[in-house]
Formats: C-alpha cells, structure tokens, sequence
C-alpha cells in the first residue's frame, strides 16, 4: 500500500526533520541538556515495541488506524498549545511513542499482503515508495514555515500526513490471524517460469 502513499514517512520526516529546530527557536529551548529529544526517543523506542505486540492482540490494520489517530491527538497540543517546558517535555514522551508505532506495526501488515515469491518485493516497493512521495515533506514544512510558521507548517503537513495513513491503513485487508499467500507448487508453472 506504498507505506500509506507517503503519509507514515511524511508525517515522521515532517516532524522529526524539524524538532530540534522547532525546541529551539519555537519554545526557546536549549538543546544541550534539555532532555526534550531524549524523552521523545525513549517513547519512540517503546511505541516501536507496543504497536509490534499491540498489532498480534487487536489487528495489524486497527494498530495502523489506532497509532496513527493517537499521533493526530498529541500532535496538536505539543505543536500548537502553550505547553512550557515542562509540557512540551512530557507531552514528547506520547508523540514520540505513537509516530514510532506505526512502523512497527507494519513489517507484519506488508509481509502477510504478498505470496511468497514476492514478499520482499512487496514490501520494499511499499516502503520505499511511501519514502519517495513523503521525501518533498521537509522541503515543504520549510517552504511554507516562512508564511504560516514552523509549527503550524509542521503541525498541517504531519497531520495531513497522519491522516492519510489512518484512512490507507482502513483500506487494507486484515491480516492478523490469516495464513500467508503462498505460491502455488512449481508444478502448477509452466516451466519457463518455474525456473
């Protein structure tokens, strides 16, 4: 599914590109010592192992759906409310755990879409495409930073972005659960492609 036709990537390249930027120059913050980007990668790493485990107990495609709106839900008040420091640092710890599940959850979504012959195919063509469409992501946040600010030009890409994936991810067969595509036996091919 193109890793969600670039809204996975392009709302993780949206924000993460410019956080330090935005701790900076958005809420004033130090970036030695402030502990801001630490919080937001130690949730990362745990949303990363959560939404692996999470997609075996509710659905590879309601994890997706699940992470995605949870991220449009902390996006919001850590970009655009008057948290202060000490918001803006607790409320890291959420985003950064929900923007990380979403991937983690898809090595198994991608997997199970695709037979055997083609599984790896399949799903580097999914990831890597999604990368390609969300690359104009951070060029875009930049471009438009200068009319509408960094944080609402973060905010508006990343949330578009989230979005998207939300509504892809609702478009994709369940896969939890499922028995995998397998080819069927060589024999079953005509033998100039049987190899």
């Amino acid at each position: 599914m193109v890793d969600h036709h670039g809204g996975r990537p392009g709302a993780h390249y949206a924000l993460t590109t410019f956080l330090p930027t935005y701790l900076h120059t958005t809420r004033h913050l130090s970036m030695s010592g402030s502990g801001h980007l630490a919080v937001f990668i130690a949730g990362s790493f745990l949303g990363y192992l959560a939404s692996g485990w999470l997609s075996d107990r509710i659905g590879r495609r309601r994890n997706v759906v699940l992470f995605a709106l949870c991220c449009l839900v902390t996006l919001v008040p850590y970009l655009l409310l008057p948290l202060g420091d000490l918001g803006t640092l607790i409320a890291g710890a959420p985003l950064g755990f929900f923007s990380a599940g979403i991937p983690g959850g898809l090595g198994a979504l991608f997997a199970e879409l695709y037979p055997t012959r083609v599984r790896g195919s399949g799903q580097g063509f999914c990831y890597n495409l999604g990368r390609i469409v969300s690359a104009a992501f951070p060029a875009l946040v930049g471009y438009l930073s200068g009319c509408l600010g960094l944080a609402a030009s973060i905010a508006l890409f990343a949330g578009l972005a989230y979005a998207l994936a939300a509504i892809a991810a609702t478009c994709l067969p369940e896969t939890r659960n499922r028995e995998l595509p397998h080819d069927p036996a060589p024999a079953a091919y005509p033998e100039h492609i049987a190899g």
